[in-house]
């Protein structure tokens, strides 16, 4: 067994932290579904608690395109509360501009 900081990272997060395999990290996706009755578009933001033991550290791949990855859990929470008042004040302006 090597110590961590001889072993490259699985992924750098957005927390600005190396995750190694057989560390416990976060998956944030924003996915956007339109209402069939209202058609307003509504956000849903999903979260995954994630491990990724050394025998599989090599089919790991890392999707930065579609998650935010985090090595901890407060960060990822407050992550998704940014969205979240980001989506409010977008449908406020969305709103705005169509009055």
């Amino acid at each position: 067994m090597t110590f961590k900081f001889l072993r490259n990272p699985l992924v750098y997060s957005y927390d600005e932290q190396h995750i190694h395999n057989d560390e416990w990290f976060y998956s944030i996706n924003k996915e956007t579904m339109t209402s069939p009755l209202s058609g307003k578009i509504i956000p849903k933001y999903t979260m995954v608690t994630r491990i990724v033991l050394e025998r599989f550290r090599h089919k790991f791949k890392p999707d930065h395109e579609a998650f935010w990855y985090f090595k901890s859990k407060e960060n990822a929470y407050r992550f998704i509360e940014k969205w979240k008042r980001y989506d409010e004040w977008e449908w406020k302006m969305r709103k705005r501009r169509t009055r």
